[in-house]
């Protein structure tokens, strides 16, 4: 089985041993491009080269995350043999152009329309053409790979073993300006990314970057999506025909991102590829009939003794099917999944799945058929406190910690993961993460009209998580500090889900036997040893400052009724010293 967690081979782990190098650190390079170094980075490798020695290395000083297209988890989605031709042909005869006034192409296109999958295989074209120099996959959820912060460091490390030259030329870079990933993104760019290339790739074919699902990144210390793709626009219009490299991104049509990249400015710069132009029907139907070949051939001797014919399912069916996916890739792969994943006949469940319309109703239809792998129906409420605790974290825990968290064995989590396990991506490792297939998931849990039974009401789901922090900290109160998680992610975000509980949304938990658990966890960890955590927050406090993670709230913004409530509250918990503290900063004095 393949490691789903593997390290980018631009991004070495620091406890590999090599025999070339001492530093833990070392790149063996793999670079196919060359060129001299010139202009402003004139002689830089050969400067300072005694105190370069002592310098820490490129790995260390940039920390690039894992993020390239070799790095996603999983099975890489790719194009299927045949499909895609004309939207892949366009993007290679963009790439392969020598001049160009269009150095950027934005491939966009609504949700689960296989934008990804586009540039998984772009990028593997590339990197086959020895093209690729860089990629950057986002992901909404996976904290390193959701930061606009980590984009140009960690394709400028990449960089540096791809492009020949570029590594001394970085390191001089940093070695002159320690500071520089502090300073404004059009200087980063231009100095980390833009300069060096153009000094390293003289008179050779352009390099290829590529970026996927710029729309799932998030801001981070001021720098957003919006800021990049300004600089990328400046500074491709600047050098025009002259620019070193193609940059390929992909997102979803948001108003935000059309406005930047369809000013006059940008779309001098931008070749815009809409993917709901190119005909994606046929591509679909060879898609759905390779699977549903697939399937068959699996379950081949059942599906005879059902006189299941052949070709399977029948030409009706499958236009049906095609007219039912309308397009979308993420419904097609998410019909396949449903059918062909462990828990009956492969033919009865297309045809109870073909009941469903879109997506909700597909994830309605995966829910009620969820089965431990013995076959028996799982505890439903069970599935729905566990999924509500994976959406609402405010960012993600392993398999492992995600278990201790919930105070539940690994397996058993695995096995209601598993129920569902045609809309999640399921590592293969417990130290690994759950991920949602189509983050279309989360809205459909979180709006009742559209789950029903199956809805997760946030605030009561909050207020769960903040109790279960309680509880995980006050059995664990001999530890010295909560450095390991989830014991870290209890003490520093108990606080930050009980104020979500109470004062986002229209309407607070009306449980009381919820708010009388609250009571009693808060109760029980006042009357424990508060140093751990008292330890774990000045620790936090010392690296991340107070004003993140615990900002004042103002009940003036809040409904009345949430007012009213949030005074009941008060009254109701314990009047020790602690409580009152707790309480007076959720409701700001």
């Amino acid at each position: 089985m393949s490691d789903h967690n593997r390290l980018n081979p631009h991004i070495p782990q620091p406890q590999r041993n090599t025999e070339t190098s001492g530093n833990p650190h070392h790149i063996e390079q793999n670079t196919f491009l060359s060129g001299s170094s010139a202009g402003m980075f004139n002689h830089s490798a050969n400067t300072h080269v005694q105190h370069m020695a002592a310098m820490p290395s490129l790995y260390e000083l940039l920390q690039p995350v894992n993020a390239s297209y070799r790095d996603r988890a999983g099975k890489r989605a790719r194009c299927l043999q045949g499909t895609r031709k004309d939207v892949l042909t366009t993007i290679q005869k963009w790439v392969d152009q020598l001049e160009t006034s269009q150095p950027i192409c934005w491939l966009n296109g609504p949700a689960g329309f296989g934008k990804s999958t586009i540039a998984q295989t772009i990028a593997e074209w590339c990197a086959d053409q020895k093209r690729l120099a860089a990629s950057f996959f986002f992901f909404r959820g996976m904290g390193h790979r959701e930061k606009m912060s980590h984009l140009i460091p960690t394709l400028a490390f990449q960089l540096s073993s791809t492009v020949r030259g570029m590594e001394p030329l970085l390191k001089n870079a940093l070695d002159k300006e320690p500071y520089i990933l502090n300073t404004p993104l059009n200087y980063q760019f231009d100095i980390l990314i833009m300069e060096p290339i153009i000094v390293c790739n003289r008179k050779r074919l352009p390099v290829v970057i590529v970026i996927d699902a710029l729309d799932e990144c998030i801001r981070q210390g001021g720098v957003s999506m919006e800021e990049f793709i300004d600089v990328v626009i400046d500074a491709c219009g600047a050098r025009k025909s002259e620019v070193p490299f193609r940059l390929f991104i992909t997102s979803r049509i948001e108003e935000h991102l059309r406005k930047k990249l369809e000013t006059p400015d940008a779309e001098g710069v931008i070749l815009q590829l809409k993917l709901q132009n190119f005909d994606a029907t046929e591509d679909i139907r060879m898609f759905f009939q390779s699977e549903f070949k697939r399937i068959y051939h699996a379950n081949r001797k059942l599906m005879l003794m059902d006189k299941v014919p052949q070709p399977w399912p029948s030409p009706e069916i499958l236009d049906v099917l095609v007219k039912k996916a309308a397009g979308s890739y993420i419904y097609s792969s998410t019909f396949v999944d449903f059918v062909s994943e462990k828990g009956g006949m492969p033919h009865q469940k297309l045809l109870d799945a073909l009941k469903a319309h879109g997506l909700d109703n597909l994830y309605s239809q995966v829910f009620s058929n969820a089965l431990y792998p013995g076959g028996t129906p799982v505890a439903m409420a069970e599935l729905v406190r566990i999924m509500g605790v994976l959406l609402l974290l405010r960012y993600t825990l392993s398999i492992k910690e995600l278990a201790t968290f919930l105070n539940i064995p690994p397996r058993t989590l695995v096995e209601y993961f598993l129920s569902i396990q045609s809309i999640l991506l399921i590592p293969e490792s417990d130290i690994d993460p759950v991920q949602l297939v189509h983050t279309s998931l989360r809205d459909f849990l979180m709006i009742p009209a559209r789950s029903g039974t199956y809805f997760i009401d946030p605030p009561i789901r909050h207020i769960s998580i903040a109790i279960g922090c309680l509880d995980i900290m006050t059995k664990n109160k001999t530890e010295f500090l909560f450095e390991k998680e989830p014991l870290q992610y209890a003490s520093t975000e108990w606080l930050a889900h009980l104020r979500k509980a109470l004062c986002e949304g229209d309407q607070c938990p009306s449980d009381l036997s919820l708010f009388v658990s609250l009571k009693d966890s808060l109760t029980s960890f006042a009357s424990s040893s508060l140093d751990p955590w008292l330890h774990s927050m000045i620790v936090y406090t010392m690296r991340h400052g107070m004003e993140s993670r615990f900002p004042p709230l103002e009940l003036s913004q809040c409904p009345q009724s949430l007012q009213s409530t949030l005074t009941s509250l008060y009254n109701m918990l314990d009047q020790t010293i602690f409580v009152r503290i707790v309480l007076v900063s959720c409701i700001n004095h």
